[in-house]
């Protein structure tokens, strides 16, 4: 989720889908072994994502999106002929939240990692 709107994340791997996704995303090297979880290393992985970003490919984007469509469309009206939309239907119809600009979305998304951050340090360490 965290990807599909524009936010760095890292994978914590507890089964195999998890490297699969980021290897398929093209960030294979954000999926971190449970051997690697360790607030240094998960920390640093943090911060370097953050500092890379994240590349939002239309193609991947639309993949992740038919896939969600197909599972809800056959859980919610299986017999529907209703047909995902296209990219430029989503841009057009999909309602945007103008409230907050770009540079205030950063500083949002900034402050709760950092929070994150220090909530996390206060554990004890496993």
């Amino acid at each position: 989720m965290s990807l599909s709107l524009g936010i760095p994340s890292i994978g914590l791997n507890w089964n195999y889908k998890v490297p699969d996704f980021y290897r398929s995303m093209g960030y294979s090297e954000r999926a971190l072994d449970h051997t690697d979880w360790h607030s240094t290393t998960v920390l640093k992985a943090l911060d370097v994502a953050m500092s890379e970003g994240v590349t939002k490919d239309p193609n991947t984007l639309m993949t992740v999106y038919r896939t969600l469509f197909a599972g809800l469309k056959g859980i919610i009206v299986p017999d529907s002929q209703a047909e995902p939309y296209s990219i430029g239907e989503l841009r057009e119809k999909m309602p945007r939240y103008r409230g907050t600009s770009r540079k205030q979305y950063q500083e949002k998304v900034r402050r709760k990692l950092r929070r994150s951050y220090g909530l996390y340090q206060q554990r004890e360490p496993v």
